[in-house]
């Protein structure tokens, strides 16, 4: 009886090989230090309307570097789907004198038009080996401001507990909007210069080209979110 071959690992064939990775909303490096410091490790988004834009950093270990490694590439995959969309590249990993491992964290950014699971996947250039990363991307009911938290905001006034902002590009010609949200509405005229409300139906062409701005129905769920969230809060230590 013929025995079978055993394989190689990969340390033993010296060729490089993906290890871990994460999703995080932040990743910071500080001089001299070789690894990230991450904030805000997730498993999923949360989207009040559709399409919309998120951006996040991918985090991931690469062992057995050589001094001069190949490239790796991070994709975005439907669940479902066997098309991949290029997320970034991260090209010439090498650690130099130093530890043949290392953690990288690029961010990345991608245009979400439908809720569900998604995969995010890193490929070494040349090999087949890859790593998944699962990812859920969550459509939320719309947040409906109810009679006790307009009255609380009458309350309280106009506050960063009961409005926030958002500022959006146009992503024609590059002109910054900023909108603003408020439990109680005001007037369009009572506004400072430079603010608009949300318009109605989330649609809104550019002052400038007539491009539609995008993803406002979301950028308003969102602030709607918060503003409820911060409410609840305040609810809580009264």
């Amino acid at each position: 009886m013929r025995k079978r071959k055993k394989e190689a690992s990969p340390g033993a064939s010296g060729y490089p090989c993906l290890g871990s990775g994460l999703l995080a909303r932040q990743s910071k490096r500080e001089t001299g230090v070789p690894m990230p410091s991450c904030d805000a490790i997730f498993t999923a988004f949360l989207a009040w309307g559709f399409p919309c834009r998120r951006a996040w950093h991918v985090v991931f270990t690469v062992f057995d570097l050589p001094r001069k490694g190949p490239d790796i590439s991070v994709f975005i995959r439907k669940s479902g789907s066997r098309a991949l969309r290029l997320l970034c590249r991260v090209a010439d990993l090498k650690t130099g004198e130093g530890p043949r491992s290392a953690v990288f964290d690029p961010q990345v950014s991608h245009e979400f038009r439908e809720p569900g699971r998604y995969s995010v996947v890193c490929a070494l250039h040349g090999r087949g080996r890859r790593l998944r990363i699962p990812l859920d991307f969550i459509s939320m009911p719309w947040p409906e401001f109810t009679k006790s938290e307009r009255q609380m905001a009458e309350t309280i006034g106009q506050t960063a507990l009961t409005s926030a902002a958002a500022t959006i590009k146009c992503n024609k010609c590059g002109r910054l909007y900023t909108f603003v949200e408020s439990v109680v509405a005001p007037e369009p005229s009572s506004l400072p210069p430079g603010l608009l409300l949300f318009p109605k139906g989330g649609l809104f062409e550019c002052r400038d080209c007539g491009h539609p701005l995008p993803y406002l129905k979301d950028a308003q769920g969102g602030l709607r979110h918060e503003i409820k969230r911060n409410l609840a809060r305040e609810a809580q230590r009264g």
